[in-house]
């Protein structure tokens, strides 16, 4: 079974709506941080590894799926709660098809049950889908809030 935490971030004030775009940007980094976080002659290797390896529940391979799954559960429930009368779905809905494709990723994983966690062959479908639709959604959301952070300088 697969490390859980029962943090959570705290609720994104009414109006903030852009919030949602920094905090899910700044998440979905972490885990390409992390994946990307091997000397290039180790990286497809790890990759390997992680995609597909069966690993003890207690290994660093074990614990890290659990933190991108984590991660990727946050992603999906702050955008979620994005409202639907929010300017940001009409005003940047590329990213939002970015994020319907890294929705239905994350959806196919964890429904029916949690139990999916230990499924090695689900899991491997969902990263082989995560990496694709991850990267897609992290260059779309990625432009939006460079964009802005370059017109706060």
């Amino acid at each position: 079974m697969m490390a859980d935490s029962s943090e959570s971030l705290p609720p994104i004030p009414s109006g903030q709506d852009q919030e949602s775009f920094w905090r899910v940007y700044l998440l979905a980094n972490q885990i390409i941080m992390y994946l990307a976080a091997r000397p290039p002659t180790e990286a497809e290797t790890f990759a390997a590894i992680f995609q597909s390896a069966s690993v003890p529940e207690n290994s660093a391979v074990a614990r890290g799926r659990a933190g991108v799954l984590k991660i990727t559960k946050q992603i999906v429930k702050i955008m979620l709660e994005v409202p639907l009368s929010s300017s940001l779905r009409s005003s940047h809905s590329e990213v939002f098809q970015a994020f319907e494709s890294l929705q239905k990723t994350h959806d196919i994983y964890v429904a029916p049950t949690e139990e999916n966690v230990n499924d090695l062959e689900k899991w491997s479908r969902f990263f082989v889908g995560l990496r694709t639709d991850l990267v897609e959604f992290t260059a779309r959301i990625g432009t939006v809030v460079e964009e802005w952070e370059s017109m706060e300088q």
